[in-house]
């Protein structure tokens, strides 16, 4: 798929990607992270509609600062798109037709194979007729990147959304110690972990934060998660995880920033040395990039 994402980039048009969670509340963004691997970074806008009340974005843990556009907003750009749709947002908001005609280089990520946009109707043509690429499907994708990579055994049963695998992995190859479930992650304590994501997103909750106005902090939490996570109960967990957090340092990003850097600080050499001994490309890809986040490299 790597190489039909750069033809994408390269011929100004589309590929499609299915997959079902798309017809769910929760959980509907979950392939995003396996496609900003895929796409070797180069997506840099996400379409998708509000994850719920006070909260006009999802988190972003792609970790390249994407850029979140509701459908509504149509702005034809040359860079990558990953465009979010179902039947029913469709239906709402008449959006994907856009990004085929102004030939905006797109992911579309759909409930189902022969998706119709609504402004197709009268000649009920399916999107995938306009395009050279074969429809893909979210799990046999995710199956092959996860074998490639050798992440296949850090999957967490909770959820297949890769940017709490490649988590699980770099909480394994830090500690030493496997984390059996998704809460197990986030654990704040252990300064070892500070060069986690983990990291960069409850920081991330509290600038998206900044930018809703929030009467109740669980509510804006669990509505940031739920487009990332399938279930209820998991995104309730990991929202109480992350407030409860938050609440103990007073919603103080500076406060936080600051102990993560002191943090930071007292572990960059182990950090340094886990890159310079470490010979397996992925965990030196994804330390590499947190430490640059973090202004080490």
């Amino acid at each position: 798929m790597k190489h039909d994402l750069r033809e994408v980039c390269t011929t100004r048009s589309f590929i499609i990607l299915v997959d079902e969670q798309l017809n769910q509340s929760n959980g509907y963004l979950r392939s995003l992270q396996l496609l900003v691997r895929l796409s070797e970074g180069k997506i840099k806008r996400a379409v998708v509609w509000k994850p719920g009340r006070n909260c006009n974005k999802p988190l972003d843990t792609s970790g390249t600062k994407l850029e979140f556009v509701h459908p509504s907003d149509f702005s034809p750009m040359n860079a990558l798109n990953c465009v979010f749709a179902n039947d029913e947002k469709e239906e709402v908001y008449s959006y994907v037709d856009r990004y085929v005609e102004f030939e905006v280089p797109s992911i579309f990520v759909l409930n189902h194979a022969g998706f119709i946009p609504k402004a197709w109707r009268l000649s009920a043509k399916p999107l995938e007729s306009k395009s050279t690429f074969t429809p893909r499907y979210f799990q046999v994708e995710l199956n092959k990147y996860l074998e490639s990579t050798g992440l296949a055994n850090f999957q967490l049963s909770e959820t297949r959304n890769l940017a709490f695998t490649e988590a699980c992995y770099l909480h394994h190859a830090i500690t030493s110690e496997r984390a059996k479930t998704l809460s197990d992650l986030f654990d704040f304590e252990d300064r070892r972990l500070v060069i986690s994501p983990i990291w960069d997103w409850v920081i991330d909750l509290l600038a998206l934060k900044e930018e809703n106005r929030v009467a109740n902090v669980y509510a804006f939490v669990f509505n940031a998660l739920r487009p990332l996570l399938e279930r209820n109960k998991d995104v309730g967990k990991t929202a109480s995880i992350f407030e409860s957090f938050l609440k103990k340092y007073r919603y103080d990003s500076e406060v936080l920033s600051k102990m993560r850097r002191a943090n930071f600080k007292s572990m960059s050499d182990d950090y340094k040395l886990l890159l310079k001994e470490m010979s397996e490309n992925l965990f030196r890809s994804i330390l590499k990039v947190q430490l640059e986040k973090l202004g080490c490299l």
